[in-house]
């Protein structure tokens, strides 16, 4: 099972910061990673399902501090495993998306590292890896053995 730990783990995640303390924050379960760049419409984020692991550089609403926190409340409400932001348009955190986030219980991380397509290329590789392992740990416990 991959958690949003082990997704912080990856080597292009250099630092992170957990902003809202929220139950088993790091140990949540991760089934994808999805890429969070875009206001949300009338589907309020539909597309995004639990157990992701959502990640953004916020570059859609560099413009509006307003646009910023309601997306971010927006994408908190739909039970994903975890927000994270490379914050390198400098969007506040305020009150109401902490608020969001602790509401919701999805813990929200604000990171330092490298473009987001290096850390969805390493955690796809780490979801596809776990798969396959459980898909082997599935056979052999069946009775069967490895060849």
């Amino acid at each position: 099972m991959v958690t949003v730990a082990d997704i912080l783990a990856l080597p292009a995640i250099y630092e992170w910061e957990l902003l809202t303390e929220v139950p088993n924050a790091l140990g949540r379960r991760v089934v994808n990673i999805g890429v969070f760049d875009a206001m949300p419409d009338e589907s309020e984020y539909d597309d995004y399902l639990p157990g992701e692991f959502i990640i953004s550089n916020m570059g859609f609403a560099r413009e509006s501090q307003r646009d910023a926190e309601h997306a971010l409340c927006t994408i908190l409400a739909r039970n994903v495993a975890a927000v994270a932001i490379r914050n390198v348009y400098d969007i506040r955190i305020t009150d109401k998306i902490r608020a969001a986030s602790l509401r919701s219980s999805t813990p929200l991380f604000v990171y330092q590292g490298e473009y987001y397509e290096q850390v969805i290329f390493q955690a796809m590789k780490l979801i596809e890896r776990d798969a396959q392992d459980s898909d082997v740990a599935v056979f052999v416990g069946e009775g069967a053995s490895l060849p």
